[in-house]
């Protein structure tokens, strides 16, 4: 019987072995679309905030 590569031979039916710490490979989440949502987000406000004063300014300037 292997565990991690390893022989590990059967006394009286009794298996030992010890396990190491290990690291994990990292697994992506999908993440990146959240950022890249948030900044589309932001993108889109800043340009409708810009619009909005614009029409403001023209709008004043007619009045005037």
């Amino acid at each position: 019987m292997f565990i991690d590569g390893e022989l590990i031979e059967e006394n009286d039916s009794v298996y030992e072995f010890t396990f190491y710490n290990k690291q994990i490979p990292k697994i992506q989440t999908g993440t990146e679309l959240n950022r890249t949502l948030l900044m589309v987000s932001a993108i889109i406000s800043l340009l409708g905030i810009g619009t909005g004063i614009v029409v403001l300014k023209k709008k004043k300037q007619e009045n005037n």
